[in-house]
């Protein structure tokens, strides 16, 4: 594989789909180790919105992924509050 720091792209071989119907949704950009590799120690404020609106259309499960993905990137380096 080979991953670009700059772009954040990446590419491997033997050819990989991660937009396909039958991807298994492992991407390596959302590992410790590449976040880790790709960046510096990191300090994250998460802010969530608990507000009413969150309830319609299940957004507060989209926001709680979207949290989860985020500290999932997190190394023993990282901080977050």
């Amino acid at each position: 594989y080979f991953g670009d720091q700059a772009t954040g792209g990446y590419t491997s071989w033997p050819r990989e789909e991660f937009c396909s119907a039958k991807s298994t949704g492992w991407d390596p950009r959302a590992r410790p180790w590449y976040a880790a590799g790709a960046t510096g120690p990191k300090d994250v404020i998460i802010i969530a919105d608990v507000s009413g609106s969150m309830g319609n259309r299940d957004r507060h499960l989209f926001a709680k992924k979207a949290v989860m993905r985020i500290l999932d990137t997190m190394t023993w380096k990282d901080f977050a509050t």
